[in-house]
């Protein structure tokens, strides 16, 4: 039998240098797996403590405005500043206060901006840019019925003084405005530091980053008679509406009537829909006196300007910097149902069609034709070829019998105090939009032609953009289903309010009051433009829209400012 001899294998201690490779590859590897972990479990738990640490801030600061609420005015629009310093030494906290991982204390560095808004909203802010804000209560007019401007932080009532051809700044508790004289409520934004000292004149280009004009809550009726063709020998076709029946209402007031009557005394009123924002019900909104002026990304809102240009995403961006500014409002770009409201007011009474200065053709809006694109600009005539002069805003001198000032001619007052650049100047975007098949706003025509907001293109495809904003910044539209009833289906029904449906002419359903061009929404073109061109004629007006596919960059616009809605 042969014998197996087991032989005793000796083996060195220690790891060959492959082993020891292999070791360290896989704590290397067992390191890049969990090391990250641990680093963004203890980054979390940071932002827990500082999120922790912000809440028992905000407390603090209730719990002291509450046992001093003597001191503190519960009014809309009030802002206070509680430094975390007085809330330490006070004993509401106990210190040190760290907010963030860069610092070690923020205790004498950080305030708290208390803002009431029917209830304190809280920000944390450093010492120097807390903003605080008293509310002064401003002058009520009779004709308003508790739709008078609200005035928001850095932003102060104006008047015009002819004498010297300058914006004063008015008192706010005097009357400063006056709607049954055509003369609407304008006010300043002004730039960090300026006096807002009562009856300081302002230097437009140092001291104002933008102005604006108030639009009050109103119901509205159309008699059953307005908007017929008129014609002459001189102007033939015509469209010469009448006037639009206008009753301002506070914010506690909303109507639901069918909008229009028949015979001689207004009824069926309803209350315009631009004054609904979000949760919220408004006595009134803000809306830009000018195209925005300036340049992206800090747009400007003054006369004699350039326009600024850019694509509809570029603009909604850049209207936010106004109410971030202010801080206790919110600002963007028009809703076509805000153009169509301010284009109502000014077909009333309380605008140029009731202003006595302009008969006939002339109480439609004049055109800005300014080839330079320079905001307030007027060619002192209406849908005519007219370019020398281009009058500038403030010629408000009288030009004759039934057509009024040359300047004044192009607001929706036909004095200083209205809007301009509503007709020419350059297409205003507006948030209006076709929906898609799956109900959400389209974006544009193509993955290189659109609006920059994520949504449905021409051909089905979703173009992955910039998140479209919260519904209440825009105007959603249906796709008619037969072509025919485009402005009866938009909006299920009748657009109320949109200076769309109800302002068609009665003989041509694809022209509006005064002529103005319409055109609606299609999926290659789902976005709306208002007030027509500088060089189009044919389509330029208040009432004017057109479509546009979405990426052009050749658009401008007037923005609004309102209350933070809920």
């Amino acid at each position: 039998m042969r014998k197996i001899v087991l032989k005793k294998i000796n083996k060195t201690s220690g790891f060959t240098l492959v082993e020891l490779l292999g070791v360290i590859i896989i704590i290397s590897a067992i390191i890049a797996l969990v090391f990250p972990n641990i680093v963004d479990f203890i980054k979390d738990k940071n932002n827990d403590i500082y999120s922790f640490n912000e809440r028992l801030v905000f407390s603090a600061a209730d719990d002291f405005l509450q046992k001093n609420k003597d001191d503190f005015e519960k009014k809309d629009g009030n802002s206070y500043c509680i430094s975390i310093r007085d809330l330490v030494d006070e004993g509401y906290l106990k210190g040190p206060i760290i907010l963030s991982d860069e610092s070690e204390d923020d205790t004498d560095l950080k305030s708290v901006q208390a803002d009431y808004n029917d209830g304190y909203s809280y920000t944390i802010k450093d010492n120097k840019d807390c903003d605080e804000y008293i509310y002064v209560d401003s002058y009520k007019a009779p004709e308003l019925n508790g739709a008078d401007p609200k005035l928001y932080r850095k932003m102060v009532p104006i008047v015009y003084d002819e004498d010297n051809e300058e914006w004063d700044i008015a008192d706010r508790q005097n009357k400063w405005y006056d709607y049954t004289k055509q003369e609407w409520a304008n006010a300043a934004i002004l730039e960090d530091g300026v006096s807002d000292e009562v009856g300081k004149s302002l230097d437009l280009e140092t001291e104002v980053k933008a102005m604006f004009v108030w639009i009050p809550r109103f119901s509205y009726t159309i008699g059953n008679t307005y908007g017929f063709r008129a014609a002459s020998a001189t102007v033939p076709n015509i469209a010469q509406p009448g006037g639009i029946d206008i009753k301002f209402v506070s914010s506690n007031v909303k109507e639901f009537g069918t909008a229009t009557y028949t015979g001689n005394t207004p009824s069926g009123w309803r209350t315009h829909p631009s004054f609904t924002f979000g949760g919220k019900e408004l006595s009134g909104f803000w809306i830009g006196k000018f195209d925005t002026t300036g340049s992206l990304p800090e747009p400007t809102i003054l006369p004699g300007n350039e326009i600024m240009f850019g694509i509809i995403s570029e603009l909604f961006n850049s209207s936010k910097t106004f109410g971030d500014y202010i801080g206790n409002a919110d600002s963007h770009v028009a809703k076509n149902s805000d153009w169509g409201a301010m284009a109502y007011l000014s077909q009333s009474k309380y605008g140029k069609y009731g202003n006595s200065m302009y008969t006939y053709k002339n109480k439609e809006i004049y055109i800005n034709m300014d080839s330079d694109f320079i905001s307030g600009a007027s060619n002192g005539a209406t849908q005519e070829q007219k370019n020398d002069p281009q009058c500038p805003y403030d010629d408000i001198a009288d030009r004759g019998s039934g057509t009024g000032s040359c300047g004044g001619g192009a607001s929706t007052t036909g004095n200083i105090y209205g809007v301009y650049d509503v007709s020419g100047a350059g297409w205003d975007a507006v948030m209006g939009v076709l929906s898609g098949t799956d109900g959400l706003p389209r974006s544009g025509e193509t993955e290189n032609n659109n609006s920059g907001f994520s949504g449905m293109l021409a051909d089905g495809s979703m173009y992955v953009g910039e998140d479209m904003p919260d519904p209440k910044y825009y105007d959603l539209y249906i796709a008619p289903t037969d072509p025919s009833k485009n402005f009866l289906e938009a909006c299920g029904g009748i657009c109320y309010g949109h200076a769309m449906s109800e302002t068609l002419s009665p003989t041509n359903q694809n022209v509006g009051w005064y002529q103005d061009y319409y055109t609606f929404l299609t999926p290659k073109s789902p976005w709306l433009r208002r007030g027509g061109y500088q060089d189009g004629l044919a389509q330029t007006g208040i009432f004017q829209f057109s479509i546009i596919e979405g990426g052009e960059d050749t658009l401008t616009t007037h923005i609004v400012i309102t209350d933070i809605a809920d």
